[in-house]
């Protein structure tokens, strides 16, 4: 038994990369339109704060500039999209 776990400890962070780039491709294929059978893209949710307001500003209007100039917001995205898996009925 300590063997077998000796051995699953050894592989389990390149198995835990691994399942890690599965979920993101998978993510960034469903963000571009693929439908997983079972599963959804939902967006998730933060709580963050803001520690520095100033560049928050700055950051706000170099982004409304820029949304000025091409005339879209760009190709932002929640940086917190998740699976989450479906109740198949």
């Amino acid at each position: 038994m300590d063997t077998e776990i000796e051995a699953v400890l050894e592989k389990a962070d390149q198995l835990v990369s691994w399942a890690s780039d599965i979920k993101e491709y998978a993510l960034q294929r469903a963000i571009s339109g693929k439908q997983w059978n079972g599963y959804k893209v939902v967006e998730g949710r933060s709580n963050r704060k803001y520690t520095d307001e100033a560049k928050v500003i700055e950051k706000v209007k170099a982004w409304e500039k820029s949304v000025q100039r091409t005339g879209t917001a760009g190709n932002y995205r929640n940086d917190k999209a998740a699976w989450r898996k479906e109740k198949v009925r």
